[in-house]
């Protein structure tokens, strides 16, 4: 899931179609990235650690949900994280209440989700803050909202409240382990480093930028429209492929080998999904498996995204279906179906993006003929 700056590799338009290609099949050369994996998995642990100690396993699945914060901004030092962090935060926040009131209603769950979606990526790409851009707010907001909501809405019937509890006790555990290593002189030290060299956070959406937000926002009205006949509690899966596709790159042609690169990616992690399902561990074991997980994703998605959807998507799931106390085997065939529909609505944009351009390319080449022309008989 995502994209995740994450070192994660942003080839330019420069680069030949060839050696695009053959970066979906290359494990690159990145910075040790041991540091940010352990981090990310003792934040993610945690929660359910505890909780799992403390005989709710659940709850401690659905505070992971606010572990996630972690992910965000890890390019950035420690000091700037804890002003920026709390920003994100305040989003996640408003995210999981936004799921909590539409979680009865399909039009008004496909309403948030759309708002949720156009919201958090203009601002996630007019702050630059990279990987992984608007994933999981929209991830919180479906994940949320099927959980608080009534059975007899196909829901959990969890307390809203304590829903919320949980995602902030995620959230602060995340934002503890982010800035704990601040707390010994080498820390410090590094961190200075990094912080010497920052960068002002502004808003700023220049024409790449744009292309990229129009494109997406395109994709996700699409993708609410047509996930309005699978019911309620799913549209956010198919949103997080279409964004996880569309969300890096305003070049079309990058833009459709990196889809290609999370497809597979995602496919091989639906079948690693399928395994797990089978295994249904519980108790330690499961988090061990998180964190295995998210150690894994933090260290391959600088040098390989659709290896690193391999751990993340799994993750994902397996915190969204126990936390929901959904067999995962129940799940496995709607989150095929889900992510087949979402990457196929961004390669319609893809496509569509690509025949308008040719098309508006041809009618400049005529005009500039016709102007030529004219002006060659006026000489």
């Amino acid at each position: 899931m995502s994209d995740v700056p994450h070192p994660v590799s942003d080839v330019r338009s420069k680069t030949s179609f060839r050696a695009a290609v053959l970066d979906l099949f290359t494990l690159r050369a990145a910075p040790p990235q041991w540091r940010l994996g352990v981090q990310a998995a003792v934040a993610i642990m945690l929660p359910p650690f505890v909780f799992t100690l403390a005989g709710q396993p659940t709850l401690g699945l659905i505070a992971s949900l606010g572990s996630f914060l972690v992910l965000h901004l890890p390019d950035r030092s420690r000091r700037e994280r804890a002003l920026e962090l709390p920003v994100i935060m305040v989003g996640f926040v408003v995210a999981a209440v936004a799921g909590i009131l539409t979680s009865a209603s399909l039009v008004g769950n496909l309403v948030a989700m759309l708002i949720v979606a156009v919201v958090s990526s203009f601002l996630g790409l007019g702050l630059a803050v990279g990987s992984p851009g608007s994933m999981f707010y929209v991830l919180i907001t479906g994940a949320v909202g099927a959980l608080v909501a009534p059975v007899s809405a196909e829901g959990s019937g969890f307390d809203p409240l304590l829903a919320l509890i949980l995602l902030g006790v995620g959230m602060l555990t995340a934002y503890v382990v982010v800035l704990a290593p601040l707390l010994t002189p080498g820390g410090r030290r590094r961190d200075a480093v990094r912080y010497a060299a920052r960068a002002p956070w502004r808003f700023a959406f220049p024409p790449n930028v744009q292309r990229i937000f129009v494109r997406l926002t395109i994709a996700t009205v699409l993708g609410v429209a047509v996930s309005s006949v699978l019911g309620l509690h799913r549209v956010h899966w198919v949103l997080l492929a279409i964004i996880a596709i569309l969300q890096n790159h305003s070049e079309v042609r990058l833009s459709v080998l990196r889809g290609l690169h999370r497809v597979l990616g995602t496919a091989a992690a639906l079948l690693l999904f399928y395994l797990i399902a089978l295994w249904d561990p519980k108790g330690l074991p499961l988090v061990l498996l998180i964190g295995v997980l998210m150690y894994l994703f933090e260290v391959l998605v600088p040098r390989n995204l659709g290896l690193s959807l391999v751990a993340i998507t799994p993750m994902a799931l397996v915190i969204a279906a126990d936390g929901a106390g959904i067999p995962l085997i129940d799940v496995v065939g709607v989150r095929v179906e889900d992510t087949g529909l979402g990457a196929g609505i961004a390669f319609v944009v893809l496509i569509g993006v690509t025949l308008q351009r040719r098309i508006h390319g041809r009618r400049l080449l005529r005009r500039h003929a016709a102007v030529s022309a004219t002006a060659a008989s006026a000489a």
